[in-house]
């Protein structure tokens, strides 16, 4: 996020020749002549911060909010199988369905309505449900 701050960080990661550099985009079928282009693409948005993570606490939503850069936070889940705990398996989602998305929240509009992401595990934390409570959602 630094280096593109500057528009000459900018150029010269734009005219890096490092054969690292040439070796990703080669990776991606990108060919060379093509690089600089990609690159400045890249680099003319604004940075978004994306973390995979396995809890998301209300002190990692605002802090998130606080940043001048839009950011998305994936949920991921562990899962061990009962009685054979070397039976490991990760829940991946979506790329294009993080958990949270600070640009939803920069741009919901200005209304008399209050949005709150709230979680049963933030209400069970909160000690405003107990496990076994009955619920009712009505629609």
């Amino acid at each position: 996020m630094i280096a593109v701050a500057t528009p000459e960080s900018r150029q010269i990661l734009i005219y890096n020749e490092s054969e690292d550099v040439k070796e990703k985009f080669k990776e991606g079928k990108i060919r060379e002549i093509d690089i600089r282009r990609v690159l400045s693409e890249i680099l003319s948005e604004s940075p978004i911060i994306g973390m995979p993570i396995d809890r998301i606490s209300q002190d990692l939503k605002e802090w998130a909010g606080t940043l001048r850069n839009d950011v998305r936070l994936w949920l991921v889940r562990k899962f061990i199988e009962f009685g054979a705990p070397e039976n490991i398996a990760y829940e991946i989602p979506e790329e294009y369905r993080p958990i949270l998305d600070t640009t939803e929240e920069k741009e919901k509009p200005n209304s008399r309505i209050a949005y709150y992401d709230v979680s049963l595990a933030d209400l069970l934390d909160a000690g405003l449900l107990t496990v076994g409570d009955d619920l009712v959602m009505t629609y």
